[in-house]
């Protein structure tokens, strides 16, 4: 084989003439079998320089050389691609380029194509019947590296040929996944309307929704639970998407509004309220003040058995979320579930904003409900049914009028609706000898964590007698 250093000024000679004719044979003897490196390959130094004249020059020569590879294991397709050499993908496809051979890493022309983000060459590709199912070294199809790379078009064009569009990596992440870890909202809406699962979990267990509150993104979390993700979905240690938010309170809100369960244990038995807490910093007290408003508990211990409560009286930071959820109750005559013992004498002027706060909540009515109702008649909670109540609750205007106490005020609405529902079903499926009304009252002495145990215990017993007949 002859040396690249002995080839050096043939291969001048040849790029530099600007004649086809000139017998490449005679200035390079076996050339056409040299590979110690590209440079050494007149075919893939054609390419290098997008020379269409000397590339077609020497495929007329040496036609069956045209899917020889450099030591990366590169065809000249690759390269064109790479190159972005449209000319050359042209005529290499014209002249019969396999496209699908893989390089050293098992990428294929068809990933090349998708790094480069070229829609001409794709569709080149596509009809001369590239696989849009293989796979590389990592297990990624050609999808997942137009998604990586927000080829947009490229995603388009590789669904319509039969792309399987939940594919999984080596990692188990669908394209979705890689779209989300790439916070490209556009290329998830697209994604979504052609059909990608939302709630597939990778090898890790994260789904698409675990990735998007990890990286507090709340215009792709409000997208994700707009269209059905699983709110409360676990990954492989437990977490759900609020466990791994840490630190931004307008995705916690988001979350906990759509319903996400504030007290979930993962593997070690956290609560998202223990995980904050745990190495917490100063801005982090608006989400610890807003798990507690929505019901976070206090008192849940994890497996070594450390509560939220031990938790924050170790912090050396000042735990003031908790602080003013608990002037909050207090100001409202709702219960504290544990005993407070706290110096609260450092938030005079939140005290005083919140007594003015009660107070415009007493004199908004809704017909015969104020809005402080939904503190205050909690046994029987009929103002559920107020849809006027029940509106304001919902707008952004509680949020701008009522800052102090608007996710409380949600919190306990839903709390209250969650109970007319039990109360309802319950009141209708007992079989007691008394009035419907006399055993609404009975009922609404008991708490909800109560009126569950009963409709469970009804259901069983249903079970049983369906199961009872039909033997």
């Amino acid at each position: 084989m002859l040396d690249y250093l002995d080839l050096v000024p043939c291969v001048d000679l040849f790029f530099n003439t600007r004649s086809t004719e000139i017998d490449c044979q005679s200035l390079f003897p076996n050339a056409m079998n040299i590979s110690k490196s590209e440079h050494c390959c007149l075919l893939h130094k054609a390419v290098e320089e997008c020379c269409i004249e000397k590339l077609e020059s020497l495929l007329d020569k040496a036609p069956e050389d045209i899917n020889k590879v450099e030591r990366y294991r590169r065809t000249l397709l690759h390269c064109a691609i790479d190159r972005k050499f449209e000319q050359g993908v042209g005529l290499l496809l014209e002249r019969g380029a396999d496209v699908n051979l893989p390089d050293a890493s098992l990428h294929t022309p068809l990933h090349y194509c998708c790094w480069g983000k070229n829609e001409n060459v794709l569709k080149l590709l596509l009809d001369r019947g590239s696989d849009i199912h293989f796979r590389d070294h990592g297990k990624k199809t050609a999808l997942h590296i137009a998604v990586t790379f927000g080829f947009i078009t490229g995603v388009n064009m590789l669904i319509e040929r039969g792309a399987e569009i939940d594919v999984r990596d080596r990692e188990g992440n669908t394209p979705l996944i890689f779209a989300v870890r790439m916070r490209n909202l556009p290329l998830i809406e697209t994604l979504v309307s052609k059909g990608a699962s939302l709630n597939i979990a990778n090898n890790k267990g994260y789904t698409a929704l675990h990735l998007a509150a990890k990286y507090t993104d709340g215009f792709i979390v409000g997208f994700l639970l707009d269209n059905g993700a699983e709110i409360n979905c676990q990954d492989d240690t437990g977490c759900t998407p609020l466990h791994l938010v840490h630190s931004d309170k307008a995705i916690v809100r988001l979350l906990l509004q759509r319903g996400a369960g504030v007290n979930i244990r993962d593997c070690m038995g956290c609560t998202p309220l223990h995980v904050v807490l745990q190495g917490m910093m100063a801005y982090e007290n608006e989400v610890v003040e807003e798990l507690l408003d929505w019901g976070s508990s206090m008192l849940i211990r994890d497996i070594d058995g450390e509560t939220p409560l031990a938790t924050a009286n170790k912090q050396m930071i000042s735990v003031d979320g908790m602080k003013r959820h608990i002037i909050k109750l207090q100001y409202t005559n709702l219960p504290l579930e544990f005993d407070c013992s706290i110096d609260l004498s450092d938030f005079e002027l939140y005290q005083v904003a919140c007594l003015e706060e009660v107070a415009k909540l007493k004199i908004n009515r809704f017909g015969w409900n104020s809005l402080f109702d939904v503190f205050s008649k909690h046994a029987d909670p009929t103002f559920v049914l107020n849809d006027g109540l029940q509106q304001v609750i919902k707008s952004r205007l509680v949020e701008r009028e009522f800052p102090i106490y608007c996710s409380l005020l949600r919190s306990k609405f839903e709390h209250a609706v969650k109970r007319v529902a039990l109360l309802d079903t319950l009141q209708n499926t007992l079989d007691i000898p008394l009035p419907n009304e006399m055993i609404r009252k009975i009922l609404s002495y008991l708490d909800n964590r109560h009126l569950e145990y009963i409709a469970k215990g009804k259901k069983i017993q249903r079970r049983r007698c369906i199961k009872v007949k039909s033997n």
